[in-house]
C-alpha cells in the first residue's frame, strides 16, 4: 500500500474511539469509508494473503449463514440489514492487524487515543454524578434517568457509559503496564494508576450492575492469568488495594451503594410485591430468616432478564438447529406462543448465549462456543502478557452468563472487532 493510503487509515482509526461517544453516524461511516479504502489497496497492491488465515475462513463460514438465515427470516429486508454488510467488522479487525504490522507507532496512537477518549468520559461522568445534573444537555426530558437516577455521561439517554469504559480500558492500562518496570515507581506508573481508579469509579457510579460484575472478572483474571505482577506479596496488595477502593466508593455514596447491592438483591430474590424490601433496615440475612426455602423465589438477574429468557428458550425449542433469523427476537416475542407479559418483549434477549439460541440456533451457538474455547485455551497457554490481556477482554466483553448488549449491534460489534484486530496484529507482531 501507498504511505499516503496509510496515513489516511492510520487517521481514521485513531478518530474511532471518540467518535464512538457522538452515536452511530460518524462511527460507521469511519468503517465503510476505511473498509473501502484498505480493500481497493489491497487488490491494487495484490496483497489478498492478508485474507489467507483460519479466523476469516471461520468468520466467512459465520457470515454466508447467518445472511442465508435472514433470507429464510420472516422479516427478510429488516434482518439482512443487519447481516448483509456485517463483513465490514472483519475488514475492521484485519484493517487493524495491518496498520499495527506495517505502520509506526500506529498501536501507540490507538492506546492514546481510547485513554483520552475514557479519561474524558469518565472526569465527564464524575462530574455529572456529583453535580445532579449534565452540563451538556437537559436529561430530565428522559424518564428511566429520573426514575433510575442513573448517568449515561456523553452518551445521552444510551444507558452504557460503564460498559464502554469497561471494553476497552485493560487493554490500554495493562498493555501499558506491561511495558513498564513496575518496580520503579514514575510519572507513567503513577498516572496508569491514577486512570485505573478514575475508571473504577466512572463504571460504579454508572449503576451498571452487569459492567461491576465484569470489572472484578476483569481484574482476577487479569491477575492470576498474567505476569504483569509477578510476586504474590504484590499481587496480595493489588488485590486489597482494589478491593479497598470499589468498597469506599459504593458505601461511601448511597444511590450507588443503593443501587449496586439493594437494589440488585430485591431484583434477584423478586421482592416488587412484598411490603418489606431488603435495605438499611432489611439486611440479606433478616430476609432469609423471615422466609421459608420454598417461598424464596430467586430470578435470572431480574424478572425482566427471566421473562427475555424464557422467551428466547420458547423460541429456540421451536427452531432448535438454524434459530428464527437475526434480529427476530423483538417480533417473535409479540406472539401469543411466546409472550409472557409487556415487560417480556424487547428489541432483544439481553444474553449473548440467549440470542443465539433464538436467533440463529445451535448451529450458530457453536461458532460461540468455538470462540469460547480458543481464548480460554491462549489465556492458559500464551506466554505473552499483551495477547492475554487482549483476550481476558475480549473474554469478559462476550461473558455468557451475564446480561449484555445485542451481539449484531452496531456499537457492540464495533468493540468486539476492535479488540479482535488488536489481538492480530500483537500475535502477527510476535511471530515476525
Amino acid at each position: 500500500m501507498t504511505d499516503k493510503a496509510n496515513n489516511i487509515l492510520h487517521f481514521l482509526i485513531i478518530l474511532l474511539p471518540p467518535v464512538l461517544v457522538t452515536g452511530p453516524f460518524l462511527p460507521d461511516l469511519i468503517i465503510s469509508v476505511s473498509s473501502v479504502i484498505f480493500l481497493i489497496s489491497v487488490v491494487y497492491k495484490k496483497k489478498t494473503n492478508l485474507f489467507d488465515n483460519d479466523f476469516v475462513k471461520i468468520f466467512l463460514i459465520f457470515y454466508f449463514y447467518i445472511v442465508i438465515r435472514s433470507l429464510f427470516s420472516e422479516e427478510i429486508l429488516f434482518s439482512l440489514k443487519n447481516t448483509f454488510f456485517y463483513f465490514r467488522f472483519l475488514v475492521l479487525a484485519l484493517l487493524i492487524k495491518y496498520l499495527i504490522i506495517n505502520k509506526d507507532n500506529f498501536l501507540k496512537h490507538l492506546m492514546l487515543s481510547i485513554l483520552l477518549t475514557l479519561t474524558i468520559v469518565s472526569i465527564d461522568a464524575i462530574f455529572e454524578f456529583f453535580l445532579g445534573f449534565h452540563w451538556l444537555f437537559d436529561k430530565s426530558q428522559y424518564p428511566e434517568f429520573l426514575a433510575s437516577n442513573r448517568i449515561s455521561g456523553l452518551f445521552d439517554e444510551e444507558f452504557i457509559l460503564g460498559g464502554f469504559i469497561l471494553s476497552l480500558f485493560p487493554v490500554i492500562l495493562f498493555l501499558y503496564f506491561s511495558s513498564i518496570n513496575v518496580k520503579k515507581i514514575n510519572l507513567k506508573y503513577l498516572s496508569l494508576i491514577f486512570c485505573l481508579i478514575l475508571f473504577i469509579i466512572a463504571i460504579l457510579i454508572s449503576g451498571e450492575r452487569a459492567s461491576f460484575v465484569k470489572l472484578i472478572l476483569v481484574l482476577l483474571f487479569t491477575l492470576f492469568f498474567t505476569s504483569i505482577i509477578k510476586s504474590f506479596k504484590k499481587k496480595v496488595i493489588f488485590l486489597v488495594s482494589l478491593t479497598l477502593i470499589i468498597s469506599i466508593s459504593i458505601f461511601t455514596q448511597p444511590k450507588v451503594k443503593d443501587r449496586m447491592i439493594y437494589q440488585t438483591l430485591n431484583l434477584v430474590f423478586d421482592t416488587k410485591n412484598n411490603k418489606e424490601k431488603i435495605g438499611e433496615d432489611l439486611s440479606l440475612i433478616e430476609f432469609l430468616k423471615s422466609k421459608k426455602l420454598q417461598n424464596i423465589n430467586i430470578k435470572y438477574f431480574s424478572r425482566e432478564h427471566q421473562d427475555h429468557a424464557t422467551v428466547s428458550l420458547k423460541m429456540f425449542n421451536d427452531k432448535k438447529i438454524f434459530g428464527h433469523g437475526v434480529k427476530m427476537f423483538r417480533f417473535k416475542c409479540a406472539e401469543k406462543k411466546y409472550y409472557l407479559n409487556k415487560r417480556s418483549c424487547s428489541t432483544h434477549s439481553h444474553g449473548i448465549v440467549l440470542t443465539f439460541l433464538s436467533e440463529i440456533g445451535l448451529f450458530g451457538l457453536s461458532f460461540l462456543i468455538i470462540s469460547y474455547f480458543f481464548i480460554i485455551k491462549n489465556i492458559l497457554k500464551k506466554t505473552d502478557n499483551r495477547e492475554k490481556i487482549v483476550l481476558i477482554s475480549i473474554f469478559v466483553y462476550l461473558f455468557p452468563l451475564l446480561p449484555m448488549g445485542y451481539f449484531f449491534n452496531n456499537f457492540f460489534s464495533l468493540i468486539l472487532y476492535t479488540l479482535i484486530g488488536i489481538y492480530l496484529g500483537l500475535k502477527k507482531l510476535k511471530k515476525n
